[in-house]
């Protein structure tokens, strides 16, 4: 790549990080954001995630949280912007090193990766753009990087920490062991690689073990031995006023999860040029060595595997892992397509400006108004049914409520208490302490996932002074979560 398109693709990574650090306090959020903010706060108060409060991911990432200011949610945005731009720069030395010195193909790749409608989950206050980062540091030491043990025992940190940031990364570091195997090179770091990831991920392990005093150990056991037929997103289906939105099949539901995170933008056509990249490099239609061709093609086609296979179904944040194989192999297709000339030079060009622009338009366009949320704070407890109003506003979330899992969590995942029992006992909650206020808002896409139709009455039975709505429709959508009988 010559200094001038590598500086272009500095300036444009520059360019995404300006756009975005503007909007990051009004982007539409995701209802895992409220979870990990309320969660560090807790962890800043001296709580310990699954001993005290419920938790049901790795907690790497919400301590990384806790060392940052949690009443607003723009810090943990902001790590998450930092880590992305990063990761784009990464992507753009492994580009250089796979396209040549002089290719602008680089340069697309990183501006695909950079402008994509996917991106709008890397910037959000959830682990996946950490885990990203270190994904693609993992890849970037062991096969674009002159090394040996040393290379693969830093790879194999890289990816124990990505996939303690989201264990979606082990379809990555198959990925990566894949591609170790069919080069003769570096066949023999797959077990130093293996060896290290285990380690450092198994002492990571002990380490929440002992923190937890064997509460994350036991998280584990109990939902690999009580929820294996039945995931936490699977259960979602059958929570009042969402079972009839979410499909009731972990296959349809995958489905689903897919086509929200393509929704509103083209990366679709980046489906359609990372498909003809990958088969450009295996017809030998590019001098890439093979050991590459396979690590991207089976970066783009294992975490699909793994979607429907072991986790059976990822939600839509899941798949900016896919973002990297789509950006670098589509780029691959864009430049065999340039090369052409012509009207072909031109259409490449169009295709990567339409891609890029609806992907900022679309990420632009989700806002939310959070304004409402300030007027409760300073107040009493609030029972909101999504903590991120309890992070914007700084109040206790009341009664244990900051996930759709109610307390008490553990009856629930041994499947010994049904959501009827954790509703009443919210109810019980609600009458002992009338101080506690009710906040009924239209904040978060999933949101009353709590509410079925005798808590909805319930809290319609209460003084208009306890609930609080926070947006003009949300009465009007709360009452007609169950229309009443005719």
């Amino acid at each position: 790549m010559t200094r001038r398109l590598e500086l272009t693709a500095g300036l444009f990574v520059s360019a995404f990080v300006v756009w975005h650090a503007t909007e990051l306090t009004s982007l539409q959020h995701n209802f895992d954001e409220g979870v990990n903010l309320y969660a560090a706060r807790l962890i800043q108060q001296g709580q310990v995630p699954f001993r005290d409060f419920f938790y049901q991911q790795p907690a790497l990432y919400i301590y990384l949280l806790s060392l940052l200011p949690t009443n607003q949610i723009w810090y943990g945005r902001l790590v998450s912007l930092l880590a992305a731009a990063a990761s784009a720069l990464v992507l753009l030395a492994i580009a250089r090193h796979t396209f040549g010195a002089r290719s602008w193909a680089p340069f697309v790749a990183v501006a695909l990766f950079s402008g994509a409608g996917l991106q709008y989950f890397d910037l959000l206050a959830l682990p996946v753009a950490c885990m990203l980062l270190f994904g693609l540091l993992a890849a970037w030491l062991l096969c674009y990087r002159p090394g040996g043990l040393g290379a693969a025992a830093s790879a194999g940190v890289c990816l124990a920490l990505a996939i303690h940031f989201k264990p979606i990364a082990l379809a990555l570091a198959v990925a990566l062991a894949l591609a170790l195997t069919v080069d003769p090179r570096r066949r023999r770091l797959v077990v130093p690689l293996t060896l290290v990831t285990g380690v450092v991920g198994l002492m990571g392990l002990a380490l929440w073990h002992v923190v937890t005093a064997g509460a994350f150990t036991e998280l584990i056991v109990t939902q690999t031995w009580h929820r294996a037929s039945l995931s936490q997103v699977e259960a979602m289906a059958t929570l009042p006023g969402l079972r009839d939105v979410v499909p009731h099949t972990a296959p349809a539901q995958n489905v689903l999860f897919y086509l929200l995170a393509f929704e509103g933008h083209l990366d679709l056509l980046m489906v359609a040029g990372a498909l003809a990249g990958a088969w450009i490099l295996w017809r030998g239609g590019a001098v890439v060595p093979r050991a590459h061709a396979v690590l991207w093609t089976a970066w783009l086609l294992l975490p699909v595997l793994f979607s429907f296979l072991v986790w059976r179904v990822a939600m839509e944040h899941y798949h900016v892992l896919l973002l990297p194989p789509l950006a670098l192999l589509t780029s691959v297709s864009v430049e065999r397509l340039a090369a052409r000339g012509g009207l072909r030079r031109a259409a490449a060009g169009l295709l990567c400006a339409a891609v890029i622009g609806a992907g900022l338009l679309s990420t632009h366009a989700r806002q939310k108004d959070y304004g409402p949320v300030a007027a409760l704070r300073g107040g009493a407890p609030v029972v909101a049914f999504d903590p991120l109003v309890n992070v914007l506003s700084e109040t206790e979330a009341a009664c244990g409520v900051m996930h759709f899992i109610l307390p008490p969590y553990e009856a629930q995942l041994r499947g010994e208490s049904s959501y009827e029992e954790s509703r009443d006992r919210l109810v019980r909650c609600l009458e002992a302490s009338p101080e506690v206020r009710i906040a009924i808002h239209q904040l978060s896409d999933l949101g009353f996932v709590h509410i079925d139709r005798t808590l909805r009455d319930y809290v319609l039975r209460q003084p208009r002074e306890r609930v609080i709505f926070l947006t003009p429709g949300a009465e009007e959508a709360f009452v007609a979560l169950f229309p009443r009988p005719r």
